[in-house]
């Protein structure tokens, strides 16, 4: 449903039809669970550790490379695989769509092509 109202608040837009369509639609969708997943694992860690690391001298990027992702690998990797799955299905659906549709424009004549052909019988355009 995200999706088919992107299509409709996009249409007539330079970003209508494009790849960059499905892209923010799978950013928006998809954000809630691995942000959620990524805001516990954080909130599990030492609370003191950030204010250690400023205290020694040690930068942000550093702190956050060696201390934070090594104890929260294993949400991290949890958090690419949920959002490559539910991606590659929307992808798949996305290409499911409109390869019925490229088989239908293959078969049907260019005088038909402004109506519907029948997705149950690809060959055959209605009348």
């Amino acid at each position: 449903m995200l999706g088919l109202s992107y299509m409709l608040f996009f249409k007539g837009s330079p970003l209508y039809g494009t790849i960059g369509i499905l892209i923010m639609v799978n950013l928006v969708h998809f954000f809630a669970s691995p942000y959620l997943m990524a805001y516990n694992a954080l909130n599990k860690l030492n609370g003191s550790l950030e204010s250690v690391g400023q205290t020694l001298g040690i930068p942000r990027k550093r702190m956050v490379l060696d201390v934070f992702l090594p104890q929260t690998r294993g949400t991290v990797v949890e958090m690419a695989s949920y959002s490559f799955v539910n991606r590659m299905v929307t992808i798949s659906a996305v290409a499911f769509s409109s390869q019925t549709s490229l088989t239908c424009r293959r078969h049907c004549s260019s005088a038909t092509l402004t109506r519907r052909c029948s997705l149950s019988a690809p060959r055959s355009c209605p009348s």
